[in-house]
């Protein structure tokens, strides 16, 4: 498509009113912390003595679907370890990640 002078083109200016001094992109910053929270989680699997319980660890914390009726003592009776352990690497994991330690976010069995 060629343009000739009888061709009008009104210039688009940007006023600073439109302009914001720091943009927030909330979808970016989430998927940021979405990214430093798996990074986190591998960490911390891969750098444990007890990778098997680190992840169940990171998936509790986490509260992931398939954690769903089974509780913290069922979970650590299937991996062979005490309570204890299984929460200790869940509270590591938490405070390393700055995740809310508000609870488990999945349903126990009643």
């Amino acid at each position: 498509m060629k343009f000739t002078e009888d061709d009008i083109f009104e210039p688009f200016i940007v006023h600073d009113s439109m302009i914001e001094d720091n943009p927030v992109n909330e979808y970016r910053e989430a998927s940021q912390r979405l990214l430093s929270v798996m990074s986190l989680a591998v960490d911390h699997i891969t750098s444990s003595t007890s990778p098997n319980v680190a992840a169940w660890a990171v998936s509790l914390a986490l509260g992931t679907a398939n954690n769903e009726g089974m509780s913290i003592t069922d979970r650590a009776g299937t991996l062979g370890v005490g309570v204890a352990a299984l929460s200790k690497s869940m509270q590591e994991f938490i405070k390393k990640s700055g995740l809310a330690s508000t609870g488990y976010s999945y349903k126990p069995r009643k």
